[in-house]
């Protein structure tokens, strides 16, 4: 949507939207900046592991949806299908579907924890409890070693949480929420330049410049 359209009636909003809009266009890629600091071979091997779900699942949930039993539950056919249908994403965007791995991790940890190990201690060593720890207790371990756990840090938990709320109210009647523009850290304005040569410090005064004029 047009900045002007969302941000006429703004005049600061507007402003910063300029401002934003500018950097955003100076800046690498967002996939080239989401990929800072994480390794070609990180990225291949997270596309590995989404190759396999994504055969796997042709041959474990794409028949039993394509043939569904009418009295199944289908509860686990249909999670196996939708983790089929992550692993395809996941192929294209590693490290944005990259969640569904965190979720593996939780879940597969908590019940090692919290269930498997604890039975296992206790001497319920039953055929069934051998194969649950064979196929869930080795996830803790098997995507504990293929999450960037960096990445994760920088992108979970140490980057700031996004907005609770609207810049304005009357944004926020009409639906429209729009944020102030962030302002660029200490890195990212080593290599902030806009189209024409000129650094995003020059740009934010002219635009300071043009709002004091009363130029739009």
């Amino acid at each position: 949507m047009d900045q002007n359209v969302l941000c006429g009636w703004l005049p600061r909003c507007k402003w910063r939207f300029d401002v934003a809009w500018t950097a955003a266009s100076a800046l690498p890629g967002t996939s080239e900046t989401a990929d800072r600091g994480v390794s070609l071979f990180r990225l291949y091997l997270l596309r590995a592991n989404y190759l396999i779900w994504a055969v796997a699942g042709l041959f474990m949930a794409l028949p039993a949806l394509i043939a569904p039993d009418p009295i199944a539950r289908g509860m686990i056919e249909s999670m196996f299908g939708g983790l089929w249908v992550m692993g395809i994403f996941g192929l294209r965007y590693p490290l944005q579907m990259l969640p569904i791995f965190l979720f593996e991790f939780v879940w597969k940890t908590v019940w090692l924890l919290a269930f498997g190990l604890p039975q296992w201690l206790a001497g319920m060593r039953s055929p069934r409890l051998s194969e649950d720890l064979l196929a869930i207790g080795n996830g803790p371990i098997l995507f504990g070693l293929i999450i960037p756990w960096d990445y994760v840090w920088r992108h979970y938990i140490k980057k700031p949480a996004e907005r609770w709320r609207c810049c304005s109210a009357r944004a926020s009647s009409t639906g429209l929420c729009i944020s102030d523009a962030p302002a660029p850290s200490r890195k990212e304005q080593t290599f902030l330049k806009v189209r024409n040569g000129l650094p995003i410090q020059l740009v934010v005064a002219t635009h300071a410049s043009k709002r004091s004029a009363g130029v739009s």
